[in-house]
C-alpha cells in the first residue's frame, strides 16, 4: 500500500506535480516505443526538445506508481527515458520526439534555452498561458 503524503513539503509537492501533469496533459507528453527486451515489455521514451525537462519528476512518479504495485489487474512497463542531452544532440537519433510543440502552456514548462531561440512570431503562436506554477519546486 502506498504511504500517504504526510508533511505540507510533500503535499505541496505532489499537489505541484499533479498540476504539471495535468497541464501538460497527452499532447505534453514524450512519445515513446514499445519492445520486448529478454521476456520483459519496455517503453523507450523519446526526448520533447521543446519541453522542460521534466525526467526527475516523471520518475518519481514512476517510482512511487512501482511502489503501488500488486498482483491484480496489469502490471506496469517499465519505462526507459534517454538521456536528454544525448537525446537532443548531434548524435540524438531515434531519441528525439518529432511531436510539436504543445500550445496553450506557461511558459514555465517549455525549455528555457529552446524557447529562448524562438521569434516573437512563434512565441505568439504557442499563445502562452498565464499560469502560476512552481515547477522549479518538483524538478
Amino acid at each position: 500500500m502506498a504511504r500517504e503524503a504526510t508533511t505540507i513539503a510533500e503535499q505541496g509537492y505532489w499537489t505541484t506535480a499533479r498540476e504539471v501533469i495535468r497541464i501538460l496533459g497527452e499532447d505534453g507528453m514524450s512519445s515513446d516505443e514499445s519492445a520486448s527486451e529478454d521476456g520483459v515489455f519496455v517503453f523507450r521514451g523519446h526526448a520533447l526538445e521543446w519541453r522542460r525537462n521534466l525526467d526527475r519528476l516523471m520518475g518519481t512518479i514512476d517510482a512511487a506508481r512501482d511502489k503501488v504495485f500488486t498482483t491484480r489487474g496489469t502490471r506496469p512497463y517499465i519505462r526507459k527515458r534517454p538521456n536528454r542531452n544525448v537525446a537532443l544532440g548531434p548524435n540524438g537519433g531515434t531519441l528525439r520526439s518529432t511531436r510539436k510543440p504543445k500550445r496553450g502552456l506557461p511558459k514555465a514548462l517549455y525549455d528555457p534555452n529552446w524557447f529562448a531561440g524562438l521569434t516573437d512570431q512563434y512565441i505568439a503562436w504557442l499563445g502562452l498561458e498565464d499560469v502560476d506554477i512552481d515547477v522549479e519546486a518538483v524538478i
